[in-house]
């Protein structure tokens, strides 16, 4: 049997280094390119945003999606500061919506046209306010009146299979 080959690799920046970059041109991989936001947090590290986005536009080459430095203290106004910053810096990146936050937040992404945008914050909620939670986005919001997603939309954290099964998410990690 050939191996599968992924069109790209889930990695967080906080652990990209120079092995890893060498590795990825060697063999043609490109990644899907997570902030490490999550693993800072959780481990109380710092990050540049000016240091991400040079690291973004120094190695778009290998990069095919990022997301924005999401501030995971869920304080939407710093998130959506720091997606317009690494715009400025002449970065692609997708933004990130976490659980719990007003939705207003979401909306506006949407009426700004973001292609694809990921759901975060769902690692240390339950299913049960998953469910409730991401039956209200999805309903009002991320589809159609016939149930389509009209935009690309990413679950950061997913474990659950009754979550990863039940909305028409276009990738989950």
């Amino acid at each position: 049997l050939l191996p599968v080959r992924y069109p790209y690799v889930l990695e967080s920046y906080h652990y990209m280094n120079d092995k890893i970059v060498t590795a990825a041109r060697a063999d043609g991989t490109k990644f899907f390119l997570d902030s490490g936001a999550f693993s800072i947090f959780t481990q109380e590290a710092q990050i540049s945003l000016e240091s991400y986005a040079r690291f973004i536009n120094t190695h778009q080459d290998i990069i095919k999606i990022a997301s924005n430095l999401d501030d995971v203290t869920k304080t939407e106004k710093i998130s959506y500061a720091n997606q317009k910053r690494l715009e400025e810096l002449g970065c692609k990146v997708q933004p990130v919506f976490h659980a719990r936050e007003d939705e207003s937040w979401l909306t506006q992404y949407i009426d700004e046209g973001y292609d694809y945008i990921f759901l975060g914050g769902m690692v240390s909620e339950s299913t049960p306010i998953l469910l409730n939670w991401l039956d209200g986005i999805w309903h009002n919001y991320l589809t159609n009146a016939d149930g389509t997603p009209h935009t690309k939309i990413h679950g950061f954290g997913l474990t659950s299979l009754e979550l990863i099964f039940r909305y028409p998410w276009y990738s989950v990690d």
